[in-house]
């Protein structure tokens, strides 16, 4: 029979890193992910006005009432046929987001709950049944709007997540919240960073955080990326965060080699590793931290890719096997059919337990069809 897994595999969907990128059931029917994160929220807070972009998945982005139902459908579906996780990302690398104020905070958390959750209000732009599993914080920039400093960005963000907590307690359905930084510590934007007030990763509650061992800048030069010179430093640190926060931290790579991608140049900027490397990897985060949550893949489209459905398939399975760290999900997280002896503790997230997930993608901008990479 199945049993829970101890680790768990994320991929981001939506953007089109490959133009080949299938619908959003398609990669559900897999047994490759348990998490799909649908990216981006690419326009809130000082924008006035709160946007999903799929990146031409749709033919207007997600705006008003009823836009994008046809992927609404599928987020069902994938929940209930498949029993996958479908979170929401906030952010990218690019778009038109910033929050100016707390207030502004608690109003776009308000928003997000009422158009994209589990609230009930009058916009569903992925129709009135379509209800996401939780958030994930992607927070890449600056207020892109008004200029603001990072400081009070990063406290609102903070703002914005205890706000969506509050709203989830109300329920009996489980969400999440999770976090998606760079490898350099603290994260720029998301930290935890204690110079600055109120940072997500600080004074939010989050449930996982996918730390990108790619596209980090200037700190590819000095070895951020996996194995890399400051990789096991980078590592112990969001380990530390980990088991200080009662979360997990999951390994993020690019899933294919930026080389296979036509636009070879906005393809996660460095940091793919070959499988063994990455199985390695893995392997020595499973057995070293109890806190280790899993593998995430920056993006699914990667499989459409030359090579990319074999290195996925098993870096994906490999990480099913693993019978070490801590499952993100809980007692609600995934079955595998691998028969793996889960030893670790795992945590049954309450409905008043999401996660934060602030992973640096590309993010597309207010046009649906362009696509804005990480």
């Amino acid at each position: 029979g199945c049993i829970a897994a101890s680790s768990i595999t994320v991929g981001f969907w939506g953007q089109k890193s490959s133009d080949q990128e299938q619908n959003l059931l398609h990669y559900c029917a897999e047994s490759n992910w348990d998490v799909i994160n649908v990216a981006f929220v690419s326009e809130f807070g000082s924008s006035g006005y709160t946007e999903v972009n799929l990146a031409g998945h749709t033919a207007v982005n997600c705006r008003n009432n009823g836009d994008c139902t046809s992927v609404g459908n599928e987020v069902t579906a994938c929940q209930q046929t498949y029993g996958k996780k479908v979170l929401l990302s906030l952010g990218g690398a690019a778009g038109n987001y910033g929050l100016a104020s707390a207030s502004q905070a608690n109003d776009v958390a308000d928003e997000i709950w009422n158009k994209f959750l589990g609230g009930n209000g009058a916009i569903r732009p992925f129709g009135p049944s379509a209800i996401f599993d939780g958030v994930d914080f992607d927070i890449e920039t600056p207020n892109q709007v008004t200029g603001a400093s990072r400081e009070p960005q990063a406290a609102f963000y903070a703002t914005l997540a205890t706000r969506l907590r509050s709203h989830f307690s109300s329920s009996n359905r489980n969400y999440y919240v999770s976090a998606s930084p760079q490898c350099v510590y603290p994260d720029a934007m998301l930290g935890p960073d204690g110079t600055k007030t109120g940072t997500l990763l600080t004074a939010a509650q989050v449930d996982w955080a996918n730390i990108q061992f790619y596209n980090n800048g200037f700190d590819r030069c000095d070895g951020c990326n996996i194995f890399g010179s400051s990789y096991a430093t980078r590592l112990g640190q969001w380990a530390s965060w980990a088991a200080s926060k009662q979360s997990s931290f999951l390994i993020g790579v690019p899933g294919a080699d930026q080389a296979r991608f036509a636009d070879s140049s906005s393809y996660c900027q460095g940091g793919y590793v070959s499988l063994q490397t990455l199985e390695s990897a893995l392997s020595q985060a499973c057995s070293s931290y109890a806190n280790f949550g899993g593998l995430m893949i920056f993006d699914v489209s990667a499989e459409e890719v030359s090579g990319g459905q074999t290195y996925i398939g098993s870096a994906t399975s490999y990480t099913h096997g693993l019978s070490c760290g801590r499952n993100p999900l809980g007692s609600s997280g995934p079955t595998s059919t691998v028969a793996t002896t889960a030893t670790s503790s795992t945590r049954s997230p309450s409905s008043t337990r999401s996660s934060t997930t602030s992973s640096t993608r590309s993010s597309t901008t207010s046009t649906s069809a362009q696509t804005i990479l990480r």
